[in-house]
Formats: structure tokens, C-alpha cells, sequence
């Protein structure tokens, strides 16, 4: 789980056995958007920002890191 904010709002993302990501709204705990990519589960997640965007960068036991806009769910890059 980690915690960032698009345009002002808290936001929570969160990765799962189900190689999904989710975006989660904290102020009142509706599911945002769901992002995939992984093949394997998700098992760590961190937030910056990057030119003023927030992005997330995730890791899986696929062993992979996934690179995420989170202003619109775009992945980046995969290393």
C-alpha cells in the first residue's frame, strides 16, 4: 500500500495476489480505476512525483518493476 494525491485528492494504491493494482479515493473509499500489467503478485508499492506527476512504481513476484502514471493509468516502462 502506499499513499500519494492526484489533483488535491488523497489517494491509496494497493497491490494483490489477483496481479492487480488498485486506486483507491480516501476520502470516501471508492475504487478509482483497477491498473494491470503484472503476471504475478503484486508485492510492493511506492509513490513520488515526476515533473509534478504523480506516478507509482510497483514490484511483483513476476520479477518486475512497473512504472505508472497515476494521472490517467498509463504504465511507462516495465524493468
Amino acid at each position: 500500500v502506499a499513499c500519494t494525491e492526484i489533483d488535491g485528492r488523497p489517494i491509496a494504491i494497493t497491490g494483490g495476489s489477483d496481479e492487480t493494482l488498485r486506486v483507491w479515493d480516501l476520502t470516501d473509499g471508492t475504487p478509482l480505476t483497477t491498473l494491470t500489467g503484472h503476471t504475478g503478485t503484486v508485492t510492493a508499492v511506492a509513490c513520488t512525483e515526476i515533473d509534478g506527476r504523480p506516478i507509482a512504481i510497483t514490484g511483483g513476484s513476476d520479477e518486475t518493476l512497473r512504472v505508472w502514471d497515476l494521472t490517467d493509468g498509463t504504465p511507462l516502462t516495465a524493468l
